[in-house]
């Protein structure tokens, strides 16, 4: 019975290598955590559909990583400071796309954005970054399908771009930028 089991004094969950047969189970997990601060999702095979939102005001980092059937992530938390999410890596040509939706409360919240084998594609990487104005690092790496994105912001202070081969023009714009990696492999 799930009422029994509660977290209520939990601020730090790590589900590795986990087979999701429900994800109704992810959503009670979240919401029977009421101080988590940080949550790590890796390899939790199974998961198609990621939401994260309700009850969750002390969450300030989230990483996703090698969810292998995950088609979407929503994200609805207005503290939230750091995201990390990194796709299973496909080949180019691969015409699958990430849903990834952040409403605009936590985009203005996030100081951190790291996206790894991403394919949510330049233009919807454009438009989700122009809302994240407070954001001081930027890390791309083998994102695929940002053949033309544009990065403007006061805050940014560190970018990476590594790997992304289909890029081909970046726009940007970035004051404060004090530490700059760009990493690519050029035939």
């Amino acid at each position: 019975d799930r009422d029994i089991i509660k977290f209520s004094h939990l601020e730090i969950l790590r589900l590795e290598n986990v087979w999701v047969k429900r994800e109704n189970v992810i959503d009670w997990l979240f919401t029977s955590c009421p101080l988590i601060r940080e949550i790590s999702l890796v390899r939790c095979n199974g998961l198609k559909h990621l939401k994260v939102c309700g009850n969750l005001g002390h969450l300030k980092q989230l990483e996703v990583v090698f969810c292998q059937m995950l088609e979407s992530v929503e994200i609805q938390v207005p503290s939230l400071e750091k995201l990390v999410l990194s796709e299973i890596e496909r080949r180019r040509g691969t015409e699958f796309c990430m849903a990834l939706r952040i409403d605009s409360e936590t985009s203005e919240t996030l100081r951190e954005l790291t996206l790894c084998n991403s394919t949510i594609g330049g233009l919807t990487f454009t438009r989700l970054f122009s809302r994240c104005s407070k954001v001081e690092s930027l890390v791309l790496e083998r994102c695929i399908r940002f053949f033309k994105i544009k990065i403007a912001s006061q805050k940014l202070r560190k970018l990476v771009v590594k790997r992304c081969y289909d890029l081909v023009v970046t726009d940007i714009e970035a004051t404060n930028l004090t530490s700059f990696m760009f990493c690519n492999y050029v035939p």
